[in-house]
């Protein structure tokens, strides 16, 4: 059984071992909205916030890169970005639909 919540460390995220079957989140204690989404295959660096938008909130999440693409530090870093842009009410994915088309 995972824990829910740890202080997502280099170290600690190396020691989560990959899922069976299915997804498991791993939440960071120190920064709310920081996670890793541990997988069959791989291990994901990302944010969850609430968007308030148009006059309505939505929670969404983004994904901020693999472990192993990111130190933890860095992705905790980026994370607050993506953290403090949304909680302007700032879509991230907006940006990445335009880049992408």
């Amino acid at each position: 059984m995972y824990p829910t919540r740890l202080a997502l460390t280099d170290r600690a995220i190396i020691a989560l071992p990959l899922t069976t079957s299915g997804q498991q989140l791993v939440r960071d204690t120190e920064l709310s909205g920081f996670f890793v989404l541990v997988g069959k295959r791989r291990k994901t660096f990302m944010v969850q916030a609430d968007l308030g938008a148009h006059g309505k909130r939505q929670s969404i999440r983004v994904k901020i890169g693999e472990v192993g693409q990111f130190k933890t530090r860095e992705a905790r870093g980026r994370a607050k970005t993506l953290l403090g842009s949304i909680a302007k009410g700032v879509d991230p994915r907006a940006k990445a639909r335009r880049k992408n088309n």
